[in-house]
């Protein structure tokens, strides 16, 4: 699943204006130093903003394949980000998330929860809203996709729209089918929940929870994805834990011990060479998060596609569905332009909620 990363969370404080330059700090999050007030912090969390809006479009392009009729193909540049495939995005998803998690705690542990509230459930409420508009749109409970794809409002019982509205749609009945990604923050919800615990655990508890998940995972549930009770947040919790164990032994050889293991028993368990490079990319990109600065304009462009990767992983599926019933475009050849309209209304949602909802969050705590 892709929430917010906790980067901005993990932000040096400046300081103060004089005439005697300041030594070198140490990054607070990773350890690095920065100087003269340049926040080098972003400069790092970059590369991960990038492989976050990366996951999150390749979530998109393996959505994109319901506006397509039989005969239709994707363009080139589609194809080959719907190669890899959307279930082991959202499995690295946990990794950047656990990573990310461990980071903003130890970074600042007061008003934890506080933060987490803010920055995911404005942009999901609005999301929620934004995939119930179909279904008032077009005046049906049902919408086909070129493909034949049904999908069907009354899936959903009103309880379960309840639960689907506060974030929680794993815990009662199945998603809202035009919200089908919102499972995954179920999960996200419950990782938060238990990462203060997490904080004070010892290594062993940490280990024997991620055998746990990792037992489940292989053995009972490897090919089953259900969106209505709660098997996901049990066996899909060792990816979060193992980007929780990344952050913590970052500076150790110890997080290559971590990253080997989790990688041989993802190899052991799936067949997808796709899927082999997605997860070996994004372990490398966590392990290259706390030594690599990239060039400040790269920094800031990555940056702020992971900003919006989380609205546009939220939001995708139903402006894909309006776009089409709207415009009534199914040729392969405005793919592209079905893509492009996704960026645009992610970027949307960022700046008109997420981002009033974060600063007016800061006002009040301050």
């Amino acid at each position: 699943m892709l929430t917010p990363d906790a980067s901005s969370e993990c932000s040096p404080p400046t300081s103060a204006a004089s005439d005697v330059p300041a030594p070198p700090e140490r990054h607070p999050v990773i350890g690095h130093a920065y100087a003269n007030g340049r926040n080098v912090t972003n400069d790092h969390w970059a590369l991960l903003g990038g492989v976050r809006f990366f996951l999150a479009s390749t979530v998109l392009c393996g959505h994109l394949g319901a506006l397509l009729r039989p005969i239709d193909e994707l363009p080139p540049i589609l194809v080959w980000l719907n190669q890899f495939p959307g279930q082991t995005a959202v499995l690295c998803f946990f990794l950047v998330s656990g990573y990310s998690i461990a980071a903003s705690i130890e970074r600042q542990r007061h008003g934890y929860a506080l933060r987490r509230l803010t920055r995911i459930y404005p942009c999901y409420a609005a999301a929620f809203l934004w995939a119930c508009v179909p279904w008032f749109l077009f005046n049906a409970h049902v919408i086909i996709m070129p493909r034949g794809d049904q999908y069907d409002l009354w899936r959903t019982s009103q309880p379960a729209m309840v639960f689907n509205a506060l974030a929680l749609p794993s815990l009662i009945g199945p998603t809202l089918v035009t919200f089908l990604v919102s499972w995954s923050l179920t999960c996200e919800i419950v990782y938060y929940a238990c990462a203060p615990a997490l904080q004070k655990a010892p290594i062993w508890l940490v280990s024997v929870l991620i055998a746990a998940s990792t037992f489940y995972y292989i053995h009972l549930t490897r090919r089953d994805w259900p969106d209505q009770n709660i098997v996901p947040i049990l066996s899909l919790a060792w990816f979060w834990l193992v980007g929780w164990l990344l952050y913590k032994y970052r500076q150790q050889r110890g997080a290559a011990l971590i990253a080997c293991l989790f990688v041989v028993i993802f190899f052991a368990d799936v067949t997808s060479k796709p899927s082999y490079i997605l997860l070996v990319a994004t372990v490398c990109a966590l392990g290259a998060t706390a030594h690599v600065v990239l060039p400040h304009l790269l920094s800031k462009v990555l940056s702020y596609l992971g900003e919006i990767s989380y609205p546009l992983y939220l939001t995708h599926f139903a402006t894909l569905i309006i776009s089409n019933k709207l415009f009534g475009v199914q040729a392969h050849d405005f793919m592209g332009v079905f893509f492009i309209t996704s960026v645009v209304i992610a970027a949307a949602f960022y700046h008109v909620v997420d981002v009033p909802c974060r600063r007016l969050a800061r006002m009040s705590h301050a």
